[in-house]
């Protein structure tokens, strides 16, 4: 199951989050973008199921520090 995952950062911790998603490989997390517009950082996920889908993105939200909000995306196609 693909997925893209939006993540809001703290202001000027933009960086420090994405090195930190990097580091969730094992967990799912294929690449890690830093964007412009109402997010600050695009995470490609990959996961078996939404089980490890939600399991990822609350393990970020839980354990990331400098990550405000997240919203997922899932792929259908």
């Amino acid at each position: 199951m693909k997925s893209f995952v939006m993540v809001q950062a703290e202001a000027g911790k933009e960086n420090e989050v994405a090195k930190k998603l990097k580091n969730y490989r094992k967990e799912g997390v294929k690449n890690v973008y830093l964007v412009t517009g109402p997010y600050d950082l695009v995470v490609e996920a990959e996961v078996p199921n939404e089980k490890e889908l939600n399991k990822l993105v609350s393990s970020v939200r839980k354990n990331v520090d400098g990550v405000h909000s997240t919203y997922t995306l899932r792929c259908v196609e």
